[in-house]
């Protein structure tokens, strides 16, 4: 039975957290990855080897552990050994949190004053 997406994103974000919260579990996960991640609510596929490693370059998208996951086998599950920094500057933020965009009325409700 194929995991999915949301089922795995769940077990994997839980054990990325937890891998990245203590140092000590990235490597209880690397020496035991099934009791890893029976903790973070995912079961290997039957027959499957698990090996937890870290990423070198942009290899482990979501959607291609997910993939191998599903197809069983050997198995390579990419845990990065910290969580990635989203650290922003003033105007970057203001971008994301809509600061400086002009918004235009488009709905001429009552409550609008375009009117």
């Amino acid at each position: 039975m194929s995991t999915t997406l949301e089922d795995f994103r769940a077990g994997y974000t839980k054990l990325l957290n937890a891998c990245w919260e203590d140092p000590a579990a990235l490597d209880a996960a690397k020496a035991d990855p099934g009791s890893a991640l029976a903790s973070a609510g995912l079961e290997a596929p039957a027959g499957s080897t698990v090996h937890i490693k870290e990423p070198v370059d942009d290899s482990g998208s979501l959607e291609d552990q997910l993939a191998a996951w599903n197809a069983g086998g050997d198995i390579a599950l990419y845990v990065p050994s910290k969580q990635p920094s989203f650290d922003m500057d003033d105007s970057e933020l203001e971008g994301v949190s809509g600061g400086g965009v002009t918004v235009a009325c488009c709905s001429c409700c009552p409550c609008c004053s375009c009117t």
